[in-house]
């Protein structure tokens, strides 16, 4: 909450390199996060806070023991890929999970993580959605606009 604040505030955006931002989210948590690949984007210091929130879901909801974040360059846009090995999201609820406040589940907080994590990618100009990861799991897909050199 106080990374999105604190980027709506500075309303800056500036090159990040996206595989340096992951390596230093996954350092503050306890199960295997492996990263492939790189892209420099158009975000800010909210950017950390996106996959932040995204791998304390996969452990605390999805109760994943496992993510592979997978970093490519398409065209015009860096693709970013959570890939999670937990227990997956329901289809009856994957049309709401971003919405403010929603919550679902035993673990259930305050509905608010998604929901930010959707309007810092929409800050950034991308935008996110959600795929199965077979046999189980869920894949967060986030697409923001990759720096020109």
């Amino acid at each position: 909450m106080r990374a999105f604040e604190e980027a709506v505030l500075e309303d800056k955006l500036e090159k990040i390199n996206v595989r340096k931002v992951v390596e230093d989210a996954a350092k503050h948590f306890d199960v295997p996060i492996t990263v492939e690949g790189n892209c420099e984007v158009f975000a800010d210091k909210g950017l950390r806070a996106i996959f932040e929130n995204l791998f304390q879901n996969a452990i605390q909801h999805g109760k994943a023991d496992k993510i592979d974040v997978k970093i490519k360059r398409v065209e015009e846009f860096c693709e970013i890929s959570v890939v999670d090995y937990g227990k997956g999201i329901p289809d009856e609820i994957k049309d709401r999970v971003f919405d403010e406040g929603f919550a679902y589940g035993e673990a259930a907080s305050t509905g608010q993580g998604l929901h930010l994590v959707k309007k810092l990618v929409e800050r950034y100009g991308g935008e996110i959605w959600i795929e199965d990861n077979h046999p189980k799991g869920s894949v967060f897909v986030i697409r923001l606009r990759a720096w020109e050199c």
